[in-house]
């Protein structure tokens, strides 16, 4: 591996629920894409329900995430290559605090993809590299 670059923790059924709850309490400019589309979500994210057990997400088992819909949608499948549906590792996330996912440092997140994130200026370039694993 490169030199920076290790094995932080194998990707989780739970990272895709704390992903989503991050998300929400962040106030995401993405949530718009599932807010309406995952039941009880709009309802915690308008503060109308403080309990996130109450949003249509859950970890069956290590591998195995349900998500449950307020009416079928047959695009459904696409959205969840959405970025506000990403996985986040909750111990990472609480190692970070505030600086978690911070803009201008590319170790402020975990990858999981054929891209790990090289550099970012905000509103105008992003870099990539192709992930060695």
């Amino acid at each position: 591996m490169p030199s920076g670059l290790h094995l932080y923790a194998p990707v989780k059924a739970q990272d895709f629920v704390t992903g989503l709850k991050y998300a929400t309490d962040k106030k995401s400019e993405a949530l718009y894409l599932v807010q309406d589309s995952i039941k009880g979500l709009d309802a915690y994210a308008k503060g109308e329900n403080k309990d996130f057990s109450q949003v249509g997400i859950k970890a069956i088992d290590d591998q195995t995430v349900q998500y449950t819909l307020n009416k079928p949608e047959s695009f459904w499948n696409s959205k969840t290559t959405m970025g506000v549906l990403a996985p986040v590792n909750e111990e990472f996330l609480n190692s970070k605090g505030d600086d978690f996912a911070k803009a201008t440092d590319p170790s402020s997140i975990l990858y999981n993809g054929p891209y790990l994130l090289k550099s970012i200026v905000t509103k105008s370039t992003v870099e990539f590299a192709k992930n060695p694993n």
